[in-house]
């Protein structure tokens, strides 16, 4: 899918954006290059998946891919949204709170699937030949990551 100009200008906006926030919050070049990288990957298989871009998006995103990093090189830092880049922003509510605590703790794996099927609306059958594995194996992932998110907010 060929996507316009304007749309792969802001993209790279973005990414400029991205290595400039990565290096402020003290990653190295070369990780603020491979944060700032995923980012843009993400960013665009939206793009190619027909979704839409936001800012607000962008920040998600722009937050995730650093908290992932940091998962993956346990220093587990929990960096407060309200700081994001200087946006004014209502305090989160109690359950804002705990749902962004618990999905923290979710694999990086667990959340990309729970945000594709649940926040994206993406179904199974789509998912079967990205992901590459059979549909119910992906249905029983999901089945799983949904019972771990709901065990870390106590609701069972």
């Amino acid at each position: 899918m060929e996507l316009p100009t304007e749309v792969i200008e802001a993209v790279q906006r973005w990414h400029n954006s991205a290595m400039h926030f990565y290096r402020g919050k003290g990653l190295s070049a070369a990780d603020a290059e491979d944060c700032a990288a995923e980012m843009r990957l993400r960013l665009l298989r939206v793009l190619q998946r027909g979704g839409v871009l936001s800012e607000a998006y962008y920040r998600c995103v722009l937050w995730g891919v650093l908290a992932d990093f940091l998962i993956l090189r346990q220093q587990c830092a929990t960096v407060p949204m309200e700081e994001t880049m200087g946006y004014a922003v209502e305090p989160p509510s109690v359950q804002a709170l705990a749902l962004r605590e618990a999905l923290e703790r979710l694999s990086p794996a667990d959340r990309e699937l729970l945000w594709r099927c649940d926040g994206e609306g993406c179904s199974v059958k789509d998912l079967v030949q990205e992901w590459g594995v059979r549909e119910d194996c992906l249905r029983q992932r999901l089945r799983r990551a949904r019972h771990r998110l709901r065990q870390l907010l106590g609701v069972e």
